[in-house]
């Protein structure tokens, strides 16, 4: 479909971004959007400490410190610039105001926050950096939130339990197993807990009652359990820490995580996870038990001095006694990654680049700065992108693929790191004289000084087939996997995958000066400061 506007800044703008990555349309424009909502957010802290409470959702975690700050690192703000870099709240308003969060909640993809003004906060990390959504009225002397999320849209808000102070438990929000919908006669309430599926409420007789879903039996409470005094949910299961220091669990025990040790004892605190459970002694030491297939049942060593524990789906995490957290398990979206700051010396930048989760930029003294990860989904390796050569001569630009980076020595000479698979990262050896590069998921492109383009890397598609006679070119481009190339006389030369139009050039397509790639659209940018879009829309 081809598209046309006479907008120029914005043109300008996507295709800086786009010319120097592989990145489609969507990529541009979230990305573009972070740059603009980013002083929304406040100064990362330095350091994480002064935490007086944790909370772990099913790929993040939080913290709550004493000055009423929320960090939260992990499955970060969506395509941010950095997606796994930690944010805090709170959120500067417009106006100005900033509340302080009094309590937490996080289970899933959700997070709650209760603020100083007696409000409440939702995020759902799908739609951050969007303004967190308040919940309807106010909510005084409230003691304890529970909430997770079994609706996949975000747009409706996950279900929320709240405790007040004289024991009362309300349930707010959306749950297809009616989680929301509290029991009568719960009697006065001193603690509630809640997975996706089900929930929990203790009352002051150490009664438990459990609702919601019970596939495994996670709301079968045990007969003749008595005299609990905490309680736990796991995704499948619960637990009850009884009042001399052992525990009892239930439901869902296909990985051991109901397999309470059997010495356990002196028990003060009780965590679900996933498909694991966390134990806190009375000595500040931890146990945990059931799947431990991402490391998070086995207990890091020498953890000690531990007030406070939590279970997200992978991982775990600890607050100890000092003020500081401890995170061990899955670390694939930088959940378990402590140093809520990552800092980047990016004075005198000069040049960015965008892969899928990494980033690039090449500073005015032709060093190259690198962040972010490979890890993008269950089993994915990192691939090596962030590893600059540490004998890269001085660096005159640079561009990132999916998986992989390519950086201009100021002699001509192309370097390649990261992910080979296809050969993308294998630079022909008669290369030499380059003056610009781009890249595809797995393709790489180079323009000689002779105006010749040479490619290399996967060719399913036909991306890596130059046309024989393609010369006079003075720019390159890559999308996902099709390539585009701007001659001197104002034409365009396509080639690569075609199944959304994205090589099929419009007609009276020339006096173009600037081209484009995005993952499966092509841009040119005229003289006349328009612009022509083709592929898929």
């Amino acid at each position: 479909m081809l598209h046309t506007t006479t907008s120029c800044l914005a043109v300008l703008l996507i295709a800086n971004i786009c010319s120097i990555s592989f990145a489609g349309q969507e990529d541009c424009q979230r990305f573009s959007a972070w740059n603009v909502s980013s002083g929304q957010y406040l100064d990362l802290p330095t350091e994480l400490n002064d935490v007086v409470a944790i909370k772990a959702g099913d790929a993040f975690t939080m913290a709550l410190r004493k000055d009423g700050q929320v960090v939260v690192w992990g499955e970060a703000p969506y395509d941010t610039l950095e997606r796994y870099t930690p944010w805090t709240y709170p959120y500067a308003v417009a106006t100005g105001i900033q509340f302080r969060c009094l309590l937490l909640a996080g289970r899933d993809e959700w997070m709650h926050a209760l603020r100083d003004d007696n409000t409440i906060m939702a995020f759902h990390f799908d739609a951050v950096p969007d303004p967190p959504v308040i919940r309807n009225g106010t909510f005084p002397e409230v003691t304890a939130m529970a909430n997770g999320n079994d609706d996949s849209s975000f747009n409706t808000e996950s279900f929320l339990l709240l405790l007040d102070s004289s024991g009362n438990v309300t349930g707010s929000g959306y749950s297809p197993d009616n989680i929301d919908m509290v029991p009568e006669n719960l009697g006065i309430v001193r603690a509630i807990a809640s997975s996706d599926r089900h929930a929990m409420a203790l009352d002051a007789n150490g009664r438990i009652t459990c609702w919601g879903n019970n596939d495994y039996g996670q709301c079968d409470v045990p007969d003749g359990l008595e005299g609990a005094t905490a309680i736990a949910a796991g995704s499948g299961h619960s637990l009850a820490l009884l009042a001399n220091g052992t525990i009892i669990a239930w439901g869902l025990n296909d990985h051991g995580q109901c397999n309470v040790p059997v010495d356990l004892t002196n028990v003060i605190a009780i965590a679900g996870g996933g498909y694991h459970s966390l134990a806190l002694r009375s000595d500040g030491s931890v146990v945990g038990w059931g799947h431990d297939g991402w490391g998070q049942s086995t207990i890091p060593d020498g953890l000690s001095g531990v007030t406070q524990i939590d279970a997200g789906l992978w991982h775990s995490a600890a607050l100890k006694s000092d003020g500081t957290v401890a995170a061990w398990g899955s670390n694939l979206w930088g959940q378990t990654d402590i140093q809520p700051t990552v800092t980047h010396d990016l004075t005198d930048a000069r040049d960015f680049a965008m892969g899928l989760r990494h980033r690039l930029v090449l500073k005015s003294d032709g060093t190259i700065v690198a962040w972010g990860t490979g890890i993008i989904g269950w089993g994915e390796e990192d691939y090596g992108q962030l590893d600059v050569p540490s004998d890269l001569g001085e660096v005159i630009d640079i561009t990132a693929g999916y998986f992989h980076s390519l950086a201009i020595e100021a002699d001509g000479n192309v370097v390649a790191w990261g992910n080979d698979e296809h050969g993308q990262s294998t630079v022909p050896d008669d290369l030499n004289e380059a003056v610009a590069i781009a890249a595809g998921h797995s393709h790489s492109l180079a323009l000689r000084d002779d105006h010749t383009v040479v490619a290399w890397g996967l060719n399913d598609s036909g991306q890596c087939d130059v046309p024989a006679d393609l010369n006079g070119v003075r720019a390159i481009a890559a999308g996902l996997h099709h390539s585009l190339a701007l001659r001197f006389d104002g034409t365009v030369v396509a080639w690569g995958e075609n199944d959304r139009g994205q090589t099929t050039l419009p007609a009276g397509l020339t006096n173009i000066q600037a081209i484009a790639a995005g993952g499966l659209h092509s841009l040119a940018l005229r003289d006349d400061g328009t612009v022509v879009a083709w592929g898929d829309a």
